[in-house]
């Protein structure tokens, strides 16, 4: 019969006995292999280090991303132009007038710091809260303070557009321009076209 020595106190004992014989004489041995077994499982101090660390980096970009998600955006004006363009379609040679909304749709003050057209023949008035703007007509700069509209307002741009100041005959293409505080669109364009019948 083989025989194996116990590899704690060296005596020879039958192979198939092996295990009772370290179960019966050496008890504290067996628990003392269990331990070192789940010892040996366990992370290094190291190891269990740099666990911590990856969730650490985890749990510190999980919150600055639910931050950036949870929080609400900047409160910040913005501008809306309702039409951006506006066809006259054909015309005879007299005055032409079309009133745009200009709204805010954001969540601060909007204020409309100024106006100008793409051509004398071509004019603009705000109209807000019963307030008129200067006529507004061509780039020459016309004293006005400006207009602020709270979020949620609206007001009426009156286009006008006069094809006897050229004359003008055939398609024409002309431009209402809004400038403002609008951090994405600080100048908006309206555009007007129209065929003028001689």
């Amino acid at each position: 019969m083989p025989s194996e020595r116990c590899p704690v106190c060296g005596v020879k004992v039958k192979s198939e006995n092996l295990s009772r014989h370290i179960k019966k004489v050496h008890p504290d041995a067996e628990a003392g292999a269990e331990k070192k077994a789940k010892k040996a499982r366990r992370p290094s101090v190291g190891g269990r280090k740099a666990i911590y660390a990856v969730v650490a980096v985890i749990i510190i970009v999980v919150l600055v991303a639910s931050a950036f998600v949870l929080l609400p955006a900047a409160e910040e004006p913005k501008i809306g132009v309702e039409p951006s363009s506006y066809d006259f379609g054909t015309i005879p040679r007299v005055l032409q007038t079309v009133n745009i909304e200009v709204r805010n749709d954001g969540e601060a003050n909007l204020e409309i710091t100024r106006i100008w057209t793409s051509c004398m023949c071509t004019s603009a008035v705000l109209r807000v809260g019963g307030r008129n703007s200067p006529v507004f007509q061509g780039d020459s700069q016309t004293s006005w303070i400006g207009e602020t509209l709270l979020p949620g307002q609206h007001g009426y741009l009156d286009v006008t557009y006069d094809p006897t100041y050229i004359p003008d005959s055939g398609s024409i293409a002309r431009a209402v321009y809004i400038q403002s505080n609008d951090p994405d669109r600080s100048e908006v364009q309206v555009t007007i076209t129209a065929y003028v019948t001689p």
